[in-house]
């Protein structure tokens, strides 16, 4: 059975955006652009969210 696993180590580069007041107010703008540009986005769930993963569960299920 085939396997994969995937990391994303999130804050390795960048640093964590609560420490930073400056990095906690860019990310909060672009989190906003990010809604407003794609609305249909948060009201129909993600398009590309395939059918053996959950939005709400790490874990995947067949």
């Amino acid at each position: 059975m085939p396997y994969a696993e995937l990391c994303h180590y999130e804050f390795t580069s960048g640093g964590r955006e609560e420490v930073n007041e400056e990095k906690l107010r860019r990310w909060k703008r672009e989190q906003a652009l990010f809604m407003q540009r794609s609305p249909e986005l948060f009201l129909n769930g993600d398009p590309w969210l395939g059918p053996n993963l959950s939005a709400e569960s790490e874990y995947f299920s067949l």
